[in-house]
């Protein structure tokens, strides 16, 4: 009896054709291009994003970079966060 229920069990597999293959990679296209063209520029309606664009254009610092190595601010901040990992926090000495 145990033998017959086992028989009935349907193996879900996954597709493995060409077109499935296709069509999963033109989804993600198509949700890569749905978030640059549509998602992304809804941020720019949120008060906190507009500040921040609002100094980056007047500071003049070029968001395009990958690492901001002409800003004072960004040489400031590096300096800081390396000081933080040398040097940790302890807390009040007791």
């Amino acid at each position: 009896m145990m033998e017959y229920a086992e028989a009935k069990v349907v193996r879900m597999q996954k597709p493995s054709s060409t077109f499935a293959k296709w069509t999963a990679l033109i989804c993600g296209f198509c949700l890569v291009w749905l978030f640059i063209l549509v998602v992304a520029p809804l941020f720019q309606k949120i008060e906190m994003v507009k500040t921040l664009s609002a100094y980056v254009e007047e500071t003049g610092i070029d968001a395009g970079a990958l690492y901001y190595t002409e800003v004072e601010e960004a040489a400031m901040a590096e300096l800081g966060s390396r000081g933080t990992m040398e040097y940790p926090p302890t807390g009040p000495v007791k």
